[in-house]
C-alpha cells in the first residue's frame, strides 16, 4: 500500500486495491476433499488483470538503487548490488540467486567474484530475454542458427 501512495494513488482507488489484496486464502482441492483455508501474505492473483501492472509499480523504484550503471570499477558495481539485495530485503522480495548471473558486454572483464545475498554471481556469456539469445558482444548470431535449424526441421517433417 506503501508503494501504490508513493505515486500519488488514494482512496477511493487505494482502499478498493487493499480490498483486492488482503484477506484472501486459498483451499486445496483433491477430488472430493479440501484442506483448510490458508492465509495469504502477499503477492497478487496470477492471471489477474491489475496483477502486472501492481508488480510494475511495485519494483517502479528498484533502478534509484543502481549508482554506478556505467562503472567498470570493482567496488562499484559490488555497492550497487549490495543496495539491490537491501532494495529487496527491505520490500520482502526474495530472489533466487541461482537463476542470477553476470555478463560483461565487449573485451572487458572485471575481478569478481560478484556477491548478491551473499551469494557468488555466475559468470556467463550468453542470455535469452524477451525471447531473443544473444551473446556478450550483443550478437544474435546463435538465436539466428538455433531458429533457422528448428525452422528447416519443420519444413523437413511436414514434407
Amino acid at each position: 500500500m506503501q508503494k501504490l501512495q508513493n505515486v500519488g494513488i488514494d482512496n477511493p482507488l487505494l482502499g478498493w486495491i487493499k480490498s483486492f489484496l488482503t484477506q484472501r486464502s486459498l483451499v486445496v482441492k483433491i477430488q472430493n476433499s479440501s484442506s483448510n483455508p490458508y492465509p495469504i501474505t502477499s503477492g497478487v492473483i496470477q492471471g489477474s488483470v491489475l496483477g502486472p501492472l501492481l508488480f510494475l509499480l511495485y519494483v517502479n523504484d528498484i533502478s534509484d538503487e543502481f549508482k554506478h550503471g556505467n562503472s567498470f570499477i570493482y567496488s562499484n558495481i559490488q555497492n550497487d548490488l549490495n543496495r539491490l539485495d537491501n532494495w529487496c530485503k527491505k520490500w520482502c522480495m526474495c530472489l533466487n540467486t541461482s537463476k542470477c548471473g553476470i555478463m560483461f558486454i565487449g573485451n572487458k572483464t572485471l575481478p569478481g567474484p560478484f556477491q548478491l545475498n551473499n551469494t557468488s554471481l555466475k559468470v556467463i556469456d550468453s542470455i535469452k530475454d524477451l525471447g531473443i539469445t544473444y551473446n556478450d558482444h550483443l550478437s544474435i548470431s546463435s538465436h539466428v542458427n538455433s531458429v533457422t535449424s528448428k525452422a528447416i526441421n519443420l519444413e523437413y517433417k511436414t514434407q
